[in-house]
Order: structure tokens, then sequence, then C-alpha cells
């Protein structure tokens, strides 16, 4: 669904590999914009977060459970509560209760980092040599 847009506009300029690139960045930034409003618990955020991973359910299967689970998450009463003005308010009035991040998930994100960058790396190599 991601690499539509591109397909569509480079089907003509012949410069596929630049559009798509561009398609993915831009995709990229917003994705990062929402996650950081749906961190920062800002209202805004859930509904995109629910666009996002609603158009994201094409990717079957992974993105289809993925997106079934968000959307559960940001469109119940419960994630309601949580993105309104007055759970914002609770928050300021608390600031000393956080809820820490385990470091298994900081560890999992540091893999998970290395191998996409080792990825690109070795697409790059492979590139070049050709």
């Amino acid at each position: 669904m991601m690499l539509s847009l591109p397909v569509i506009i480079s089907y003509s300029t012949n410069s596929f590999p630049l559009m798509s690139g561009v398609a993915l960045l831009l995709m990229g930034i917003l994705f990062a914009l929402v996650g950081y409003g749906v961190r920062t618990f800002k209202s805004w955020a859930r509904n995109w977060s629910a666009i996002l991973f609603g158009l994201g359910m094409a990717g079957v299967p992974i993105g289809t459970l993925l997106g079934i689970y968000v959307l559960y998450l940001m469109l119940s009463k419960k994630g309601h509560v949580v993105f309104s003005e007055d759970y914002q308010k609770i928050i300021a009035a608390t600031p000393h209760i956080q809820c820490p991040v385990p470091i298994v998930m900081w560890l999992f994100f540091a893999v998970l980092m290395l191998v996409v960058v080792l990825a690109i790396i070795a697409k790059m190599i492979r590139f070049a040599s050709q």
C-alpha cells in the first residue's frame, strides 16, 4: 500500500528509486511524528495512529494483526481516556510517577536497529559492487 504512490508517480518519469525513496522518507517522518505524539499522549496522535495502522492492515498477516491491536487500543474507551485532557492534567500533577522501560525492551530495540543498519550497509555494498 505504501509503495503504490511512488509506482504511480514514477510510471511515466522513469525515476522509481528516487520517488520511492522520497515517499518512504516522508512516510518515515510521518510515523516518527505520530510515534512522538502517541508517546507523549497528544490527542491528535490517537486519530493519526488509527489512520496509519488502519492503512497498514493491508500488510498481511503481521500488519493485519498489529493494525487490529492498535485500532483496538486507540479506538476503545480506555484509549479515549488516556488521550483526553483530564489524563494530561493527571500526568502533569504526578511527574514523579513514571513507568520505566524494561532493559529487555532497550536491548531488543538495539538489536533491531543493528540488524536494520547492517542490512542497509549490506545492500549498499552489494549495489556498489554491481
